[in-house]
């Protein structure tokens, strides 16, 4: 077991050393200021985009208009006035709709609530993001800059206004940050578990998306546990879901049972063979390749500027160099990574391998394993287009990547300066021992 970062973990969450306020109120401040930067950061990008008057809305993603859903909300049966309609999961919209009531309520109108709706949901990935990374690394600086790449990162970019992505991230980011806690022995209550999947309902409106949520958070977040922490953590973690699973379910049952009546009480979607048939989606996949996988641009329509009418821009040379910038940064994180966070760090590499090779689908190399696992691994087929369900999971490693590498790249900063300040020459300059590289540990 890495005792190292079991203690790391177990600490405060960064923000709260070097100053003191007084009061509980100043040692709030503090320890959230991180996730506050993160929320200003993801604050003022999503203001940029909406202009008065005006939604966003493109292909599938019409405006922000629910006023047919909203009487709809309770009901089991959508239409049911008519008859003609089929299960409801309407239900799962009720944040959307409270959003345009409280916009009415003081004289705004729908522009506003879909500015407040993606306000909330952009800082629900960023501060989870930045959640997650302060489980592992002490530096502010690391923490707000993984946060920041939750927000800013090409994968949103490629499908906005989407919101599933951006919500799906975001509560994986906030449960494994809890989990990584309590595997590293925090006391978290077992009721946080069932407020924690309350963003996943909205998932229901794309099934792949929540089977990924809840396969990660259920059996990814103790298999980290397990090759970071060690085993014990992994069965703490396991024991804290046994116990927290009966609130859990109770407090999203009001969504969980229309979840479950929209595919097995009738009139809902169901799947033929050429939905379930991987080779038949194969124009989803065509620019899966790993290069785009890892610069995470992998999406079918970055050739369509009637879809993406930037991607020619970010097809500049200047900016293909910058793409690379990422994974250089995730494939250099093991080697700069401090010596407690090294374990970290090749974990999560080792599952940035295997989430590339997943999310690649039908491309090469490798495709005869893809679609082994296409054709005998039961309900593979749901990741007909993995690159935006499995893509999710690679902003979470990327994120904790980078967080590692800022904070190691920091430690070697406030270590140099230290020996600078240890090691003075004459003339103040320091002396050629003190300058050669490898005199000193920053572990």
């Amino acid at each position: 077991m890495n005792r190292r970062l079991l203690a790391a973990l177990r600490r405060p969450v960064p923000g709260t050393s070097g100053l003191r306020l007084p009061g509980v109120f100043g040692r709030l401040v503090l320890r959230g200021r991180p996730y506050l930067l993160v929320l200003v950061v993801s604050t003022f990008v999503v203001s940029r985009w909406f202009h008065t008057g005006t939604f966003i809305a493109t292909g599938d993603m019409g405006p922000f208009i629910r006023r047919g859903w909203a009487p709809e909300l309770t009901w089991s049966w959508s239409h049911q006035v008519t008859g003609a309609g089929s299960a409801s999961y309407a239900v799962a919209r009720g944040f959307e709709v409270i959003l345009i009531w409280c916009c009415h309520a003081v004289g705004l109108g729908e522009y506003t609530a879909q500015w407040l709706f993606y306000t909330c949901i952009y800082g629900l990935v960023g501060v989870g993001v930045a959640y997650l990374a302060a489980a592992f690394v002490r530096s502010e600086v690391a923490v707000v800059a993984a946060g920041a790449f939750g927000v800013l990162n090409g994968f949103f970019l490629t499908r906005l206004p989407n919101p599933l992505n951006i919500i799906s991230v975001g509560s994986v980011a906030l449960l494994t940050g809890l989990a990584m806690r309590i595997a590293a022995g925090r006391r978290i209550p077992t009721p946080v578990a069932g407020l924690a999947l309350l963003p996943t309902s909205f998932l229901g409106f794309n099934p792949p998306m929540i089977v990924v949520a809840y396969a990660w958070a259920l059996a990814g977040t103790p298999l980290l546990a397990l090759l970071v922490l060690g085993r014990r953590s992994a069965l703490r973690l396991l024991w804290w879901f046994v116990r927290a699973a009966p609130l859990a379910l109770l407090l999203n049952i009001w969504w969980l049972v229309p979840l479950a009546q929209g595919f097995l009480g009738g009139g809902g979607a169901t799947a033929n063979a050429a939905f379930t048939d991987p080779t038949s989606w194969s124009w989803s996949q065509v620019n899966n390749l790993p290069p785009n996988v890892l610069t995470m641009v992998a999406n079918w329509a970055w050739y369509r500027p009637q879809y993406l009418p930037f991607a020619a821009d970010l097809d500049q040379p200047a900016w293909i160099w910058i793409r690379y910038l990422l994974p250089a940064v995730v494939f250099a994180a093991p080697v700069f990574a401090r010596r407690s966070q090294r374990r970290l760090a090749l974990v999560c590499l080792g599952l940035v391998i295997v989430f590339v090779t997943l999310a690649k689908g039908l491309r090469p190399p490798l495709i005869e394993l893809n679609l082994l696992l296409y054709q005998y691994v039961p309900g593979f087929w749901l990741f007909r287009e993995p690159m935006s369900k499995l893509g999710q999971l690679l902003i979470l490693l990327y994120g904790l990547l980078l967080a590692v590498y800022v904070d190691s790249t920091a430690a070697r900063l406030r270590a140099l300066r230290t020996l600078r300040a240890a090691h003075p020459a004459p003339g103040g300059r320091l002396w050629p021992a003190a300058q050669a590289p490898g005199n000193h540990s920053v572990a």
